[in-house]
């Protein structure tokens, strides 16, 4: 009896389901931070004025990485508007998510600074990437060229 080949449709289904459990995970770990009351979140080692603007960055920076990978592996097309709603999604979740530290969460206001590296944080995730699939284009047509 032979064996079939892997059908490659298995393949893809499972990346895209890994692919929306990751950002699911990743959106709602953003959500539980920034929703807690003030005092039960934990500084520890980053201790320092401003801190928290670290993990601001890099949550949004996660988010627009882990959006655009799915929107790519689900329509599985490179283009300017997958890098812009890649970009505009997680800015429009970070306004959400700042307007109900203000008006949800007793002990946490919204700050507009928090809402600039949120931006930061998503627009430098998709200048990442696209110097990324740059660098990956050169080399693929390099090598096919020479």
């Amino acid at each position: 009896m032979a064996l079939k080949p892997r059908n490659s449709n298995v393949f893809i289904s499972n990346r895209k389901l890994f692919d929306w459990s990751l950002l699911f995970l990743w959106v709602l770990i953003i959500t539980s931070l920034s929703l807690l009351p003030n005092h039960k979140v934990a500084v520890g080692f980053f201790n320092f004025n401003q801190a928290d603007k670290i993990f601001h960055f890099i949550f949004y920076f996660g988010f627009a990485i882990l959006l655009f990978r799915l929107l790519y592996n689900t329509t599985m097309k490179i283009g300017n508007s997958l890098l812009i709603i890649a970009a505009v999604i997680p800015i429009v979740y970070s306004g959400i998510i700042e307007l109900a530290q203000e008006y949800l969460v007793a002990s946490r206001n919204a700050e507009f600074f928090d809402f600039a590296v949120n931006i930061a944080g998503a627009v430098a995730a998709i200048i990442f990437y696209r110097f990324i699939l740059r660098v990956e284009f050169n080399r693929f047509y390099t090598k096919e060229l020479s």
